[in-house]
């Protein structure tokens, strides 16, 4: 045994031989404990081969030494006696000097002699390293990328193909991407993740913020008993960590939420088109081939269509004024579709209903290949003024890969509460129990905080017709915490009340007077003022057309800044002109000429708050559609109540 003594010098010797290979690597080019850092680790949890950085053959023996080079061939060379074949290299380095590749090509010096075309798939994601986590753009495409490959090795070769995943040293970034695709793609929690990559390359991720992040990232809660790494001994010097701050994602600190801020994280196009894929299969049935947003569009309420109240059993619901969007869920997570067909990605969880379990849902299957439709709003308690963003699911077309367009809109407006809502709710209620300050055991081994996800998320409620007074009166004004600005009549039950794509004749919008509304594209042409020389365009089956003579007023607005974009307007009878409302930043497009005909139309007919309660009347009196529904004590009110409460439209 060492005496302490000879121990401390020892120490001593080691750090200055550290210090002075580290003076000398700098001025070589070579990262700070490459050296001496493990060249690869075998994971065959996710099939990555988790290794630094190879250097290029190209950099001479007397930079690296024969003892220490570490090229592409010899990494190739050496799995293949181990009877492990590459099919993609992940570079997850932001520098371009340690080996040859042609990004756009995806290729390298990553190939197999002798194979031609290349073999070996290259991908370049970017990540700076240097007291910054990998950011969520570069989380997704790396998911992404594992996820795209296994599939295309399943469906086109019987040998097991290899991924190889490098940072600079092959343990801070590399295991940060790999332990996020350990929870998208197994299940596993951060925890479980991080135990994974630290046993099989010790010491995993060693620096203390990217563990912090990731469990932060994915809404878990860090052990205040963590057994935090120490710093490998390759590494006694930490030159390029530790120093900055991690930055948090999704929606920027903003003094004030608005429901059409930009929420959730970008994805690649390849990622974005597959997610449009999975939509235009659940609705139309098959690709199209101008892939665009398919959600069911509601028509306004006019004298010409309002006899279907009579025809139909409807039920009614409050129209929030908020942002529209599909949202998807699937095997690598929940994506935000909005009206543009624009894909984005949030980080959320969606444990399974199971009455068989005790608990009535399952933390351990997720949703996969769940559908809804619905709208984002944010709740503004009228007591604090404390805002809340909520998505308000109204619809769902699809429930684990069925679909549902074709049920009743009364199963599947239940479908929403008891598969979806409910074991979201019946989970984050066990969870914040188990976190109470009690003196037993804890029940939960790892802790999902749902009150970190970017909104939260409840069932939309729906009311049988004559609710519409109380509705108007009593709800939209006095009870709803967010904006509104009319109704929506839905047939409940029967062939008219399945989802239609696009346009849906049956499903009726009706808007206070002063909030009936056309979405235009703006135009200013050289020199012009929004009074003149400015148009308001439509679009139409040969692309968008002007408004013959169509003006439109923007009060206390710079007419210039909405130059191009699509705005929202109301008609100002009194002058006959559009008056701006909001810039649409969630829409590409301009209503439909004939939608904006049947708004001019309902605009005309201005079908009052009175005409309509009356006109319900008639429709529901001795009528047998509604009377047989009143007959019978209906499971239909089991969530929503026979009335509209605060609780319906509240941040509760």
């Amino acid at each position: 045994m060492k005496r302490p003594a000879d121990a401390a010098l020892a120490s001593s010797a080691k750090r200055q031989a550290t210090q002075a290979s580290l003076s000398l690597d700098q001025r070589l080019g070579v990262p700070t404990g490459w050296r001496q850092c493990p060249k690869y680790t075998v994971i065959p949890d996710i099939n990555i081969i988790a290794c630094k950085v190879p250097f290029s053959a190209s950099w001479s023996r007397e930079i690296i030494g024969d003892q220490e080079r570490f090229t592409p061939e010899m990494l190739l060379d050496e799995l293949q006696e181990q009877n492990i074949t590459v099919g993609m290299v992940i570079d997850l380095t932001n520098s371009s000097r340690y080996y040859s590749f042609d990004e756009s090509a995806g290729t390298s010096e990553f190939q197999y002699p002798g194979i031609d075309p290349p073999s070996i798939f290259y991908r370049k994601i970017r990540c700076k390293g240097h007291g910054q986590a990998p950011q969520p753009d570069a989380v997704n495409d790396f998911c992404w990328s594992i996820c795209a490959f296994n599939n295309m090795q399943q469906q086109s070769s019987e040998q097991t193909l290899w991924t190889i995943v490098h940072c600079t040293h092959g343990f801070n970034r590399t295991g940060y991407v790999i332990a996020n695709a350990l929870v998208r793609l197994q299940g596993r929690t951060a925890m479980g993740a991080v135990k994974v990559f630290a046993e099989r390359r010790p010491p995993g991720i060693y620096k203390r913020h990217y563990i912090e992040e990731l469990f932060r990232y994915n809404h878990e809660l860090l052990p205040s008993k963590f057994p935090w790494p120490v710093l490998p001994a390759w590494k006694e010097i930490d030159d390029d960590d530790d120093l900055a701050n991690t930055t948090s994602m999704g929606v920027a600190n903003q003094l004030r939420m608005q429901h059409d801020d930009e929420i959730g994280e970008e994805v690649s196009q390849e990622e974005a088109e597959a997610v449009q894929r999975e939509v235009m299969h659940a609705i139309m049935g098959s690709p199209a081939i101008e892939p665009r947003f398919p959600g069911s569009q509601p028509v306004s309420l006019a004298a010409s269509n309002m006899h279907l109240l009579k025809e139909h059993r409807y039920y009614v619901t409050w129209k929030a004024d908020g942002t529209r969007y599909m949202l998807y869920i699937g095997i690598l997570g929940t994506y935000l579709i909005d009206r543009s067909f624009k894909v984005r990605r949030v980080q959320m969880r969606w444990p399974t209903a199971n009455p068989k379990l005790t608990t009535k849902y399952d933390p351990n299957t997720p949703h996969n290949g769940t559908l809804m439709d619905g709208e984002m709003v944010v709740d503004v308690d009228k007591a604090s003024g404390k805002q809340t963003r909520r998505y308000l699911a109204y619809d769902i077309m699809q429930l684990h890969g069925d679909p549902l367009c074709l049920c009743d809109f009364k199963e599947r407006w239940f479908l929403i509460e008891e598969k979806v809502v409910k074991p979201r709710n019946l989970e984050r209620d066990a969870i914040l129990k188990d976190l109470a300050p009690t003196p037993r055991q804890r029940r939960f081994h790892n802790h999902y905080l749902y009150q970190q996800e970017l909104f939260s998320m409840r069932r939309k409620d729906f009311w049988p017709l004559d609710t519409a007074e109380v509705l108007m009166s009593d709800f939209i004004p006095q009870k709803v915490c967010h904006e509104a600005d009319g109704l929506i009549l839905q047939p409940w039950v029967g062939e008219r009340s399945q989802y239609i794509p696009n346009t849906c004749e049956e499903v009726l919008k009706w808007k206070f007077a002063h909030l009936n509304s056309v979405d235009f594209r703006f135009k200013l042409s050289n020199g012009s003022s929004a009074h003149s020389g400015a148009s308001l365009l439509l679009m139409t089956k040969t692309g968008e057309v002007a408004i013959p003579g169509a003006t439109v007023t923007f009060p206390n607005e710079d007419a210039a800044q909405h130059n191009g974009q699509i705005i929202e307007c109301s008609w100002d009878a009194k002058h006959e002109s559009w008056i701006f409302m909001r810039e649409r930043r969630d829409k590409a497009t301009p209503n439909a000429w004939h939608v904006y005909e049947k708004v001019l139309q309902s605009i005309k007919d201005d079908i009052t708050p009175g005409h309509l309660v009356a006109y319900i009347k008639e429709a529901i009196e001795g009528n047998d559609i509604y009377a047989k529904a009143k007959e019978k004590v209906s499971d239909d009110q089991k969530s929503a109540g026979d009335k509209p409460t605060q609780a319906s439209g509240s941040p509760s």
